[in-house]
């Protein structure tokens, strides 16, 4: 859970209006000193939403033309030809329904 935007500008507030040290306002806030150098190097206290967001970035009709030119071709080696990552590359191909699964050049023996 995310700290509330108003607890976020009270210590932002506290250490640069106030002069009060950040040890001080950990303590006073209680919340963690990484939390608050954080809070400072930021201009936006507002919290970001999580999620992920690049598993997109990619045009999954130039993903599926690529593989399907190259069907035995790695994740890393689809990753390398559409500037990419190999978590972009393997979200996208579930997402199009494609299996990765290799066949084997030899049949099972019983």
């Amino acid at each position: 859970m995310a700290y509330s935007v108003d607890l976020r500008q009270r210590v932002v507030d506290c250490i640069n209006q106030e002069k009060e040290t950040q040890q001080a306002t950990v303590i006073r806030f209680k919340v963690s000193l990484a939390t608050v150098k954080r809070w400072l190097k930021r201009t936006c206290l507002i919290p970001k939403k999580p999620g992920a967001t690049t598993a997109t970035s990619i045009d999954r009709n130039q993903l599926l033309a690529i593989q399907k030119a190259n069907p035995s071709a790695y994740l890393d080696e689809l990753a390398l030809l559409l500037g990419s990552k190999k978590s972009t590359i393997s979200y996208n191909l579930i997402k199009l329904g494609i299996s990765r699964k290799k066949k084997h050049a030899l049949p099972r023996t019983k």
